[in-house]
């Protein structure tokens, strides 16, 4: 019996496009690398890492609260809507300073661009819409990868006619709320990365640097998880950031002050709106 190869080859290609298309690369995490530019989505995920060490020009410059946030963003079509599935671009990290030139100051002015003195915290920026700067960077390894940079963080707002952008519905699967000083094991679990890299070591980074913080014996989190009898990641070191991830050059600064008792943080509610391209009324 004859075929018609190509046919069955252009089939298989149409059917393998609509969840892996090659043209597109990945960003190691399930989701494709997009262009740089500027993007409607927010922010997913928010995560405590606890105390860690901050390096400046090979020294140690003091001990820090570090934590990572996670941002999706939606793709717009050519028919003026947006994809409904978001991309999501991970941030490695960034140390709570509030040194006017360090990156977590620069982002929390652009995050919190009213001013509204009852917004106090990085965490208070999930799930509110915004438009992200998206930039598309080359790794030396040669592996692309986006970053945000988020001074240049702006309103969902139209421009002209001053209405707000709608955020579509974002999946809870993404969703993730991790604070250091009110630690919930359901989100914990949903930091676990199963596996190892090709040169044998564990992708459960984020667990590790928790658990490596200088502050996790006696904190929070460590009560919660000796409650829950979980095991515990025990690397000998601090894991070290995936290999892509860019260092961020800060300036010296003396070590915290001791974190105060666990505050509470309350998650405003983003506004109703339309679509990222297409205003909503009044």
């Amino acid at each position: 019996m004859s075929h018609n190869y190509q046919d069955l080859i252009n089939q298989e290609a149409e059917a393998l496009a609509a969840t892996q298309n090659m043209n597109e690369a990945s960003a190691g995490g399930g989701f494709p690398v997009i262009e740089s530019g500027e993007y409607l989505g927010a922010v997913v995920a928010y995560i405590d890492l606890g105390n860690h060490e901050d390096e400046y020009n090979g020294k140690v410059s003091g001990v820090f609260p570090r934590f990572k946030m996670e941002v999706a963003v939606f793709q717009p079509e050519e028919n003026g809507t947006l994809n409904p599935d978001p991309v999501v671009i991970r941030d490695y990290g960034m140390f709570l300073k509030r040194n006017e030139r360090s990156k977590a100051f620069k982002a929390f002015r652009a995050l919190n661009y009213t001013n509204d003195p009852n917004f106090t915290h990085f965490a208070q920026a999930f799930m509110r819409p915004y438009i992200f700067k998206v930039d598309k960077k080359t790794a030396k390894s040669g592996r692309d990868f986006n970053a945000i940079d988020w001074e240049k963080t702006r309103p969902a707002v139209d421009p002209m006619t001053k209405q707000p952008y709608q955020l579509p519905e974002i999946d809870d699967a993404l969703k993730i709320v991790f604070l250091w000083n009110n630690p919930v094991q359901e989100m914990w679990d949903k930091l676990y990365i199963d596996g190892e890299n090709d040169n044998g070591e564990s992708k459960n980074f984020i667990q590790e640097e928790i658990v490596n913080a200088k502050n996790f014996p006696g904190s929070a989190v460590d009560l919660m998880l000796q409650g829950s009898g979980a095991a515990l990641p025990t690397p000998e070191q601090a894991p070290s950031e995936p290999q892509d991830a860019h260092k961020q050059a800060s300036q010296p600064a003396p070590a915290p002050a001791p974190q105060p008792p666990a505050p509470t943080y309350p998650m405003p509610t983003p506004p109703q709106t339309a679509n990222f391209g297409a205003p909503a009324t009044a």
